[in-house]
């Protein structure tokens, strides 16, 4: 490449094919350098067939990238649902979905759902709740795409109102008050990120207030959420530990705010403790990690650990999610374990 284009104000690395080498990412200064992800999402057969490929080396390219693009056509399956009822049946759990799908997506949750070991109950919708995102700066930006209509516990087979363990995953505020405290004494375990999240007109996502929270947690047996979920201040997950839990006892819920790497903190009864996170031998993919977090809190505080053990044993079934892409990475119990023995 010419040594004047390296001075670039504005780049575009185009890839449809794999065409770009590694060389050429972060090589461009101070450029604003956008990165279209269509050719890394795609491989094919010796006839020239293509078929969609998982992104393995993401971390790579979205360390050096100003923005990461790509189109609807190449959105693929996530959500809390997907990633905590992927890390439940990877446990060795009977793992079950109920989620509302709509008929685009339906063929190809149920097709990932066979190869994951999960029970899939899919409540037709008109459509997917979806989300566009995009990297700048190595922050993920979303945008509402779409939105299905909420759950309800009439949406929920009878059979499943007696698990063990259940989280309630809401990425826009889909989970109806009827479901709340409606498990019994299953250990309830509710992410909090769709509770705190607004959206425009145009699909733009907003912080919001979690002004019912206390509906929540005087049902749950804890709450997880992200520092990144409330912008790193502690201010109101303090405030909703404070909350008195329903039950014979005085107790608060506990809240747990994740940091990645860092671990985690544990707000309950009036006391703060930080839990420190597993190493993963490698980051690939941070996407969906405080999910497989919250999966395995819920299945562990269902077998009776402690609020701490289970916290640790959280923590390290997080770290196997984010060495690989999607749900590739996750662990069974015996890895889990093994890695909490150091």
């Amino acid at each position: 490449m010419p040594v004047d284009l390296r001075a670039a104000d504005a780049v575009v690395l185009g890839s449809v094919a794999h065409e770009i080498d590694r060389s050429l990412l972060g090589a461009f200064g101070h450029a604003a350098t956008v990165v279209t992800a269509q050719g890394y999402l795609r491989e094919w057969a010796a006839d020239g067939t293509i078929h969609p490929r998982r992104w393995d080396d993401v971390a790579e390219v979205t360390a050096k990238a100003s923005a990461i693009v790509l189109s609807e056509e190449d959105w693929r399956l996530g959500g809390t649902v997907t990633y905590t009822s992927a890390t439940a049946a990877r446990l060795g759990a009977h793992a079950a979905l109920v989620t509302r799908v709509g008929p685009k997506e339906r063929a190809r949750l149920e097709e990932r759902c066979r190869a994951l070991g999960i029970e899939l109950f899919a409540v037709a919708g008109e459509v997917t709740t979806t989300f566009a995102f995009r990297y700048e700066d190595g922050h993920r930006i979303l945008t509402l795409r779409a939105r299905a209509r909420g759950l309800t516990l009439a949406d929920v087979p009878v059979d499943l109102r007696a698990a063990d363990a259940v989280v309630l995953g809401s990425v826009a505020h889909e989970i109806d008050r009827s479901l709340l405290g409606a498990f019994g004494h299953a250990a309830t375990v509710v992410t909090a990120q769709g509770y705190l999240r607004e959206w425009a007109a145009d699909g733009t996502i907003h912080p919001r207030r979690w002004d019912d929270v206390a509906e929540v947690t005087a049902k749950a047996s804890a709450i997880v959420l992200s520092g990144e979920d409330v912008g790193g201040d502690l201010d109101e997950p303090r405030r909703w530990a404070s909350l008195r839990a329903q039950g014979p006892l005085p107790l608060h819920t506990p809240v747990i705010v994740t940091f990645a790497e860092r671990g985690s903190l544990v707000l309950v009864d009036g006391t703060e403790r930080m839990i420190p996170a597993y190493h993963a031998d490698r980051v690939v993919d941070p996407t969906g990690a405080g999910d497989a977090f919250a999966a395995g809190l819920s299945i562990a505080l269902s077998e009776g650990r402690e609020l701490i053990d289970g916290v640790r044993f959280a923590h390290a079934v997080a770290s196997f999610a984010v060495e690989a892409v999607g749900t590739d990475g996750l662990a069974d119990r015996a890895r889990v374990e093994a890695r909490m023995r150091g």
